[in-house]
């Protein structure tokens, strides 16, 4: 580790780590940039937050994904954005309905690689389709990729930033969701006209992230541990999320639908007609299985109620023990763990 870590740091990040993302991303995601759009953050949140800073003015319309990221949508309307809510299906934000209802915006907040909260990839055809409602806008797309890494089958979509044909992309990671939680490093690649306003906001808010956690990140990335670690969860997270599958059709048939997804952290557990969201979050606070409804990600009322299911921080002893724990508090009585 070179002693330039101890030296006063650049606000838009340690070089080596700049540059080491940088290769990451040409060879992993087909993101094509030079160091010097990278910009490192203190997570995704803090993207975001700088991001509206620079270009967020009072009225400008910012159009989100519904259901979304809350906290991001929070952070555009304390700028005093309008956030257009945009319904997701099962391909994606609806394009259409982008198109009919909005002419233009300043940015659009999307999760193409995997949606948050839904888990489903934006199709290839709605990428295409996204990109040119923004050339005709004039909106800047933040292409949040907070957990694109995590692909158990089949090929990775192209990033909306590989595909653009102008500048009009920003993309955002986070080492949060790939490491673990308590890093707070994240990172963007934004046009080279953003670079310097948003390296005096970086400054201005808390000058660099922590140089010593960037420089042992760095020798994790170059020393191949980080591409190795890559590896090593996505088969083991695609088992965490059979065997949540294969329980949920075992214990939980009369009382949701568990589909797979390609990829993600987490899965949906779409409730059944008869099944009250109300009496599934009880039961599960009572057998200690944390829930999360996916209504507290949406403005609109859903037709279908569904729940959050976490599985990778999880054994696969632990999955089948929550699953059978769940069914038996929510028809009250026990059944053999």
């Amino acid at each position: 580790m070179p002693e330039s870590w101890m030296e006063k740091n650049d606000p838009i990040g340690y070089q080596p780590l700049r540059i080491a993302i940088a290769s990451h991303l040409g060879a992993a995601r087909s993101v094509s940039a030079i160091p010097d759009q990278v910009l490192i953050t203190a997570g995704a949140q803090q993207g975001i937050e700088l991001i509206a800073k620079a270009l967020i003015n009072k009225g400008d319309v910012v159009c989100f994904e519904e259901p979304g990221y809350t906290p991001a949508k929070i952070v555009f309307e304390m700028m005093g954005a309008v956030v257009k809510s945009i319904p997701v299906d099962d391909q994606g934000i609806r394009i259409d309905i982008l198109e009919n209802t909005v002419k233009q915006a300043k940015l659009v907040y999307v999760t193409p690689s995997s949606h948050f909260p839904l888990g489903i990839p934006l199709s290839l055809s709605r990428r295409k389709a996204l990109l040119q409602w923004a050339e005709r806008s004039g909106a800047i797309i933040l292409e949040d990729d907070y957990n694109g890494e995590y692909r158990y089958r089949g090929r990775p979509l192209a990033t909306l930033y590989s595909m653009a044909q102008s500048e009009r992309v920003i993309y955002m990671g986070s080492f949060s969701k790939l490491l673990f939680p308590a890093l707070r490093i994240g990172y963007m690649v934004i046009p080279p006209m953003l670079v310097k306003p948003l390296a005096a906001l970086r400054w201005l808010s808390d000058r660099h992230s922590p140089v010593i956690e960037q420089a042992v990140l760095t020798d994790f990335i170059d020393q191949g541990h980080f591409a190795r670690h890559l590896r090593r969860m996505r088969t083991l997270y695609s088992h965490r999320q059979l065997a949540l599958v294969e329980a949920a059709e075992l214990y939980w048939s009369d009382i949701m639908e568990v589909p797979p997804l390609h990829g993600g952290l987490h899965l949906i557990g779409w409730l059944k007609p008869a099944v009250q969201v109300e009496k599934v979050l009880i039961a599960a606070k009572l057998s200690g299985v944390e829930l999360v409804p996916v209504s507290q990600y949406g403005s609109i009322e859903s037709a279908r109620a569904g729940v959050i299911l976490g599985y990778v921080s999880f054994t696969l002893a632990e999955i089948n023990a929550a699953v059978k724990k769940l069914r038996a508090a929510y028809f009250e009585k026990p059944i053999p763990l």
